[in-house]
């Protein structure tokens, strides 16, 4: 959860429900050896408000994690509410969730997500994932910036 002032780094808005899964990306990310922080709350409300006053001052996220499963605006909500506002329509998305359901990845397709993570069952293969996850997203970062 480092933000170097000199390198690139990762951001990420997390949007999650589970203090456990919170956590869990916590120490996943704490290990990477590529620089990313993350921003966590706790409801699909409080992240659609998080990302509409981060795209108001131009400083959104670089993508953002979401969980499905969550009471009140599930992440398919947030999804379609992100790909209805222009501020917001671009953001990369991904889904991180324990749903393998075939039919939560086709309604996340429908909606127009970026990608689709089933989260491993034990922590290193969880690590391994994130890992992945940031270094793809980094170097899309890096070539937009080139």
């Amino acid at each position: 959860m480092t933000m170097p002032s000199s390198r690139v780094y990762l951001s990420v808005l997390l949007i999650d429900d589970s203090p456990e899964d919170q956590e869990l990306v916590r120490e996943a990310v704490m290990v990477q050896a590529r620089p990313v922080q993350v921003e966590i709350v706790s409801s699909g409300q409080e992240g659609l408000a998080r990302l509409r006053a981060r795209a108001a001052q131009a400083e959104l996220p670089d993508v953002v994690l979401l969980d499905i499963q969550m009471p009140g605006m599930n992440g398919f909500e947030v999804l379609r509410a992100i790909r209805e506002d222009p501020a917001l329509a671009r953001m990369p998305v991904v889904f991180l969730t324990t749903s393998g359901a075939p039919e939560d990845r086709q309604r996340g397709l429908e909606l127009h997500m970026s990608a689709y993570l089933v989260k491993a069952m034990d922590f290193q293969g969880f690590e391994r994932q994130v890992t992945e996850l940031v270094q793809y997203w980094l170097d899309v970062k890096v070539r937009a910036l080139n």
